[in-house]
């Protein structure tokens, strides 16, 4: 588990985490996976007053390019990766 992780639910919060199913860049699977895990927890916990989203590395490029995906309750994203152009893209 992630330090944030440890933090995050020994302040009383909730806590979900995905992976990724392809081994090469696939950006969009990677986001409907995120769509997918926040809808199973809108199922089985219920509406967060809000969310923040946080990823390292590639999942510092999906916590960014989500942010198009109309979560109006994500309030936040902690994006710990490289460098990214205007458009999201991350840069080579």
């Amino acid at each position: 588990m992630l330090p944030i992780a440890s933090h995050v639910l020994a302040e009383g919060h909730a806590w979900i985490a995905s992976g990724y199913r392809a081994r090469e860049y696939q950006p969009h699977l990677f986001i409907e996976d995120l769509a997918a895990l926040r809808e199973l927890f809108l199922k089985e916990i219920g509406q967060p007053r809000w969310s923040i989203i946080y990823g390292q590395s590639m999942g510092g490029h999906i916590t960014v390019a989500s942010l198009g995906c109309g979560r109006a309750s994500t309030r936040a994203v902690c994006r710990n990766a490289g460098s990214l152009t205007a458009s999201g893209s991350p840069t080579t």
